[in-house]
């Protein structure tokens, strides 16, 4: 395989990228980037009007535009869709890094009716069904509870002493529901 010195302002990312770094491994490979250059060449296919579309090195070709490089190493290679290339970023980026799970699912449906994603990947058949199910679930509904829990995390203790026989009857009573809060929504109930 050829490497070829590519213009970074004729690369575009790819239009799905899984692939999640952690902003301290970014700013280590940042780093990395800055005092020794890209030593692992980028993997990239050409379009049609002579840019070329990222399969592999999203983070090292954003480093190099905030470091203000100019070309970076790349390896050029051929695909017959963006499918393909989708599923070869999919190998590649399994390999190091963590998947965010929800771009990944897209992924995965994007390509599967082209491919047998469980022979052509690391994963199994319900990994990827567990992931897929993912795109079936309310972002908004998630979302809200969320923020509920994060309200919900700001805590009051309130401390008091009773008598042992009503500890013992207050014990009887919580084993009636399923959660602290129930229960304390229930006594704000009686005191309304």
């Amino acid at each position: 395989m050829k490497i070829e010195y590519i213009e970074i302002n004729k690369i575009k990312d790819a239009k799905l990228n899984s692939n999640f770094v952690p902003h301290n491994i970014y700013q280590k490979l940042k780093k990395d980037i800055e005092e020794n250059g890209i030593i692992y060449p980028v993997i990239l296919y050409k379009n049609e009007d002579e840019t070329y579309t990222i399969i592999d090195g999203h983070h090292r070709v954003k480093v190099a535009k905030e470091l203000g490089i100019t070309k970076v190493p790349a390896i050029i290679t051929e695909v017959k869709s963006e499918k393909e290339a989708l599923l070869k970023a999919i190998k590649l980026n399994t390999e190091r890094g963590e998947q965010n799970p929800l771009i990944l699912a897209t992924i995965l449906d994007e390509i599967r009716q082209n491919y047998i994603i469980e022979e052509e990947t690391i994963y199994e058949k319900n990994t990827i069904n567990d992931l897929l199910d993912l795109l079936k679930l309310d972002y908004n509904k998630i979302e809200n509870v969320r923020q509920q829990q994060e309200e919900e995390i700001e805590f009051v203790i309130y401390s008091f002493v009773i008598p042992k026989k009503i500890k013992q009857d207050l014990d009887e009573i919580l084993k009636k529901f399923n959660t602290p809060r129930e229960f304390i929504e229930h006594i704000c109930k009686i005191m309304k």
